[in-house]
Formats: C-alpha cells, sequence, structure tokens
C-alpha cells in the first residue's frame, strides 16, 4: 500500500511511504521501504510530520523529519482470527495499546491526536505518548461471524467526524 499526498504545486505525485506491497513493519525503517495494510487517514503535526492511521494493521504511524517510519499508537495482538484487534492499553502507553482500525485522525496544536478507533466504537486521545479514551463506550469481545460475543451486527460504529484545525 502507498501513501501519496500531492505535495507540489508542479502536480507530481510523491510517495512518501510504503512499496506498494501490503504487510506490516516496525520502527526504524524508511517510510518509502514500509510495507502498510490500507493507510486511510493522515493529518500533519506542528513539527511537520506526518501522522496516519493504517486501518490493515490496527497502527497509527509517523513519518518522522528525516523520512523514517515510527510507530505512534498500536500493537498487533488481540483477536485470533485478525491480530491487532481487541481493546485495552487506557492510561499506558499508546505503544502498548490495542486499537481496532484506527479512522480518521487529527494533529492538534500542543501534541495531543485524537482518532476514531472504529470497530471498539470510542474515540482515543494520544498525549505525551499516553492513549486514554475520551468518548464512546468499548464494545469488547470479537467480530461477529468469527466466534465473537458482539450483541448485534445493528451496532452502529461511530465514525469519527473530525476536521484537522486549520493554523
Amino acid at each position: 500500500m502507498l501513501i501519496c499526498p500531492v505535495i507540489s504545486f508542479s502536480q507530481t505525485i510523491t510517495t512518501i511511504a510504503g512499496t506498494g506491497s501490503s504487510g506490516y513493519d516496525d520502527d526504524g525503517i524508511a517510510a518509502t521501504n514500509s510495507t502498510l495494510n490500507r493507510p486511510l487517514c493522515l493529518a500533519v503535526d506542528e513539527s511537520g510530520n506526518i501522522i496516519f492511521t493504517d486501518l490493515g494493521n490496527n497502527t497509527i504511524y509517523k513519518i518522522t523529519d528525516n523520512g523514517t517510519l515510527q510507530i505512534v499508537a498500536g500493537k498487533r495482538e488481540g483477536h485470533q482470527y485478525d491480530p491487532g484487534t481487541g481493546y485495552n492499553g487506557d492510561s499506558g502507553p499508546a505503544t502498548n495499546a490495542v486499537v481496532w482500525k484506527p479512522w480518521n485522525i487529527i494533529a492538534a496544536p500542543g501534541g495531543s491526536i485524537y482518532f476514531g478507533d472504529y470497530e471498539n466504537r470510542v474515540i482515543r486521545e494520544i498525549r505525551d505518548g499516553r492513549i486514554r479514551t475520551i468518548a464512546g463506550f468499548p464494545q469488547k469481545g470479537g467480530h461477529p461471524g468469527k466466534g465473537g460475543n458482539r450483541p448485534s451486527e445493528n451496532i452502529v460504529h461511530q465514525h469519527a467526524s473530525m476536521e484537522q484545525p486549520v493554523t
């Protein structure tokens, strides 16, 4: 998977992360050499770092100013049929937290990051490397049809509708 925003007025598309192959990579590699699995939303923090959600890897990454990939949140463990699924980690290091399909993301002034934890039906905040839930109630258990215990397929997912502040 690739992340390819248009970042110049010359109408040139530049790949800033991903090789085009689906996969998972840890910290420390060049973002352009990384394998991703459905990168979805991105934001830019006050320092100019690009932060993005990787829906398929249940991970939030940062591309640092030197082009290195760094995990901001998400740990690949959880449900037996879908690694990285589940819910935990509140009040602890965001890199040890389990998030489930991170969705929409804001890099707020002051350094906080907000994102929708889609399958858990919550909105979470990352501040100073720690994660907490700020809205919603997590839906614990597995995924319907995969041995989980969610009460209904009819529960409406929360789509975190957030907009990046203009500065």
